[in-house]
């Protein structure tokens, strides 16, 4: 393969190499860091662009990695299949960058993040290539795919991956409700995913968010009927959840109605399903609002991570009060918003996008200033440094405080035996900078 014949060539000359997919990591995953190579590579997997195989009878499809979201969706969908994988990236980002970064989509809660659904993979690395044969199931051992999986192109090139689908549910019935703050909202969603209702979207804004939201209703007539008709409800500041169910029609209806007690328990107000059809029409247009707002003068940044329920709130609050503070010392005020998704019985989520008026000539600091603060945040009070956005070379310095050194010594023995020039994708995951 080309791949192994261009890595065999980068490790004797001594060139570093960074594979590219679709070009949507947002922690400098693919940034061309040389650390002490002469020269760079990025490999393109664009032409690895094949569905291989279907596999009706056992519910796998297997994928070369330059194969686009929308691609691999609309082959299985003609099929009556659907891998149900769909990132905010979805439209530019490949299965390939999907299993290198432990990819998380908007429907994770209930088809699976992406490491759930790989049943087997290839990868090239300097050393020879690695394939993991696909099994249901093994006891051989720790389970060698989760190594690769995340590994973000420090220790080879997947290439090809075998991934677990499902068929398209007979229907998707949406729900949406709104909270009259955080915790009663936070509560019902963690009920209904502790109780197995098992929502296949879920998404709880905070008042922040939720006011930024409705700012861009339709009209201002339709913003205020909606804030009077809260009101007369005793709803006077808004957290908005958005919910769908998927399934066989029976079973949904079951689960939707099981989800709409446990709503109605902790003091929701349903609006039903038309608020959370309007978030689904738009969810993949938000990084377009991104770019424009910083081309008009704003920084805009995005980052995530997850905790237990009993932390969510007051990690929640300290990660919101320590970005405001690390804007308000630069003198410029931010805007917090903030949303849960992502559920698992024993915790959740918390996806942050913070604004402020961008400082000319001084945007890295105040960038770095931020990221300090909220990374900072999240590993010492019980979340992780990152959900879903992977780790690349931003995140790079919380993951000793996360894993322990131990285990980054243990990464890079692995990365030592099939990289043993340290080619691969320099500057990420354990060979990132040692600071911000």
């Amino acid at each position: 393969m080309e791949v192994d014949e261009l890595l065999t060539i980068c490790q004797d000359e001594r060139i570093a190499v960074v594979p590219f997919g679709g070009g949507t990591s947002v922690v400098a995953g693919i940034d061309a860091f040389r650390q002490d190579f002469s020269s760079c590579v990025c490999i393109s997997l664009a032409r690895l662009d094949e569905i291989l195989d279907i596999d009706e009878e056992s519910l796998t499809a297997t994928v070369q990695a330059g194969v686009f979201g929308p691609d691999l969706e609309k082959k299985l969908q003609a099929k009556g299949l659907t891998l149900g994988h769909f990132p905010q990236s979805f439209e530019f980002s490949t299965v390939g960058g999907w299993v290198a970064t432990r990819s998380a989509g908007q429907q994770s809660t209930g088809y699976g993040r992406i490491d759930e659904n790989v049943f087997g993979l290839r990868a090239s690395t300097p050393s020879g290539r690695i394939t993991l044969r696909s099994t249901p199931a093994t006891a051989a051992g720790p389970n060698p795919r989760q190594l690769l999986v995340g590994s973000e192109g420090t220790l080879g090139i997947i290439t090809q991956a075998t991934l677990r689908i499902k068929r398209v549910p007979e229907v998707a019935l949406p729900d949406a409700w709104f909270f009259p703050d955080f915790h009663s909202g936070a509560t019902a969603l963690r009920e209904i995913e502790q109780s197995g209702v098992r929502p296949d979207i879920a998404r709880l804004s905070d008042l922040n968010e939720t006011e930024f939201g409705l700012a861009q209703l339709g009209s201002d007539i339709q913003r205020k009927g909606l804030l009077a008709y809260l009101r007369a409800r005793g709803v006077t500041t808004p957290c908005m959840l958005v919910l769908r169910y998927d399934g066989r029609k029976s079973e949904a209806r079951s689960r939707r109605a099981a989800g709409r007690a446990i709503a109605r328990k902790n003091k929701g107000v349903t609006m039903g399903g038309s608020p959370e059809t309007a978030w689904e029409k738009h969810r993949f247009s938000t990084p377009y609002l991104r770019d424009q707002l910083m081309t008009d003068g704003v920084m805009v940044e995005t980052m995530e991570t997850a905790a237990p329920w009993s932390r969510i709130e007051s990690l929640h609050d300290t990660i919101k009060q320590d970005i405001e503070k690390s804007l308000a010392d630069r003198g410029t005020p931010a805007l917090v918003l903030c949303h849960i998704s992502h559920l698992y019985s024993a915790g959740c989520s918390l996806y942050y996008t913070v604004f402020a008026k961008r400082q000319q000539g001084q945007e890295m600091e105040q960038w770095k200033a931020v990221k300090t603060a909220a990374g900072n945040a999240m590993v010492n009070n019980g979340g992780t440094i990152t959900h879903h956005h992977a780790t690349g070379a931003d995140h790079a310095p919380w993951l000793p405080q996360e894993t322990g050194e131990l285990w980054v010594r243990m990464l890079r023995a692995a990365k030592a035996e099939v990289d043993p020039e340290g080619i691969m994708n320099p500057g990420k995951l354990m060979n990132g900078p040692e600071a911000l």
